[in-house]
């Protein structure tokens, strides 16, 4: 983080106040990986930026960050989208109320019906 403070206050005396505007710059962007902060670092000293003259907020870093990110989350989306939906099955009766000998009789129900239909 002491590189985004080295560029808008080289030359400034910071004194006591230089370790808490690093606290408030990690506070607001350690949730985001490295490459995305340097992205949006970047871009805010580019020409790009009509706000490149002012100090950024660590929130303006975050907010630019987030749009750096737009890749990353429509990547996952597309792969949410490719991944086949789990299938629900929904119990017909609660475990404890199944009765062994009752199954039995359904499964042979079943195979004798089916048995009968091939016939």
């Amino acid at each position: 983080m002491a590189k985004i403070l080295v560029h808008y206050f080289a030359g400034a005396d910071l004194g006591i106040f230089a370790e808490s505007i690093g606290a408030d710059y990690d506070h607001e962007l350690s949730k985001y990986p490295e490459w995305a902060i340097r992205k949006a670092r970047q871009w805010w000293i580019s020409v790009d930026n009509p706000k490149r003259s002012r100090k950024p907020l660590p929130g303006d870093l975050a907010e630019r960050i987030e749009v750096e990110m737009t890749v990353i989350r429509c990547a996952k989306n597309r792969l949410r989208q490719s991944l086949p939906k789990p299938t629900t099955i929904e119990p017909e009766r609660e475990i404890e109320k199944y009765d062994p000998a009752e199954i039995i009789r359904e499964v042979a129900a079943s195979r004798s019906t089916k048995d009968d239909y091939r016939a």
